[in-house]
C-alpha cells in the first residue's frame, strides 16, 4: 500500500513540475515577425513588417532596423501588449542596387535588452515590381 501511495505522489509531483515549467516558458514576451509586405510607392521602397507578441507579458519595442532600408519610420518605443501585434514600416529611396534585393534582415530591439532578428524574403511578384 505504501508503494502505491508513494508512486501516486511521485506521479503528481512530476505532473506539477511539467505544468510549472510550461507556465514559466510561456509567461514572458514571445516576439516574432508574423508577415511582411514589400511595395514600391512614389519612388520609394517600403517594407511593412507585422510583429506579434504571443507571450503573456507586455514588452517595449525600443528600436527596429532593416539591413537594406535602415531604421524604421515608426515612432518608438512602443508598448506591445500580450496577444497583440504592431506594424513596423521601413522605407528608403529606390537605388540601382535595391532592384536586386532577394531578402532583408529585420532587427527589433526589445525593452528587456534582447533583440529579435528575422529574415524576410521577397516573393516573385515583389521582385518583379522592383524591377519595373
Amino acid at each position: 500500500m505504501a508503494y502505491v501511495l508513494s508512486s501516486l505522489a511521485l506521479a503528481t509531483s512530476l505532473a506539477s513540475l511539467v505544468v510549472s515549467i510550461l507556465n514559466y516558458r510561456s509567461s514572458g514576451p514571445r516576439i516574432r515577425v508574423v508577415s511582411h509586405t514589400f511595395a514600391v510607392r512614389s519612388g520609394e521602397l517600403w517594407l511593412e513588417v507585422k510583429v506579434a507578441n504571443a507571450g503573456k507579458a507586455e514588452v517595449d519595442l525600443d528600436g527596429a532596423s532593416c539591413d537594406v532600408l535602415g531604421p524604421t519610420a515608426n515612432t518608438l518605443p512602443y508598448r506591445l501588449k500580450s496577444a497583440a501585434s504592431h506594424v513596423l514600416v521601413f522605407r528608403a529611396p529606390i537605388a540601382a542596387h535595391s532592384r536586386r534585393i532577394g531578402s532583408a534582415t529585420v532587427n527589433v530591439g526589445l525593452g528587456s535588452g534582447r533583440t529579435t532578428t528575422s529574415q524576410v524574403r521577397l516573393t516573385d511578384a515583389e521582385q518583379a515590381a522592383l524591377a519595373t
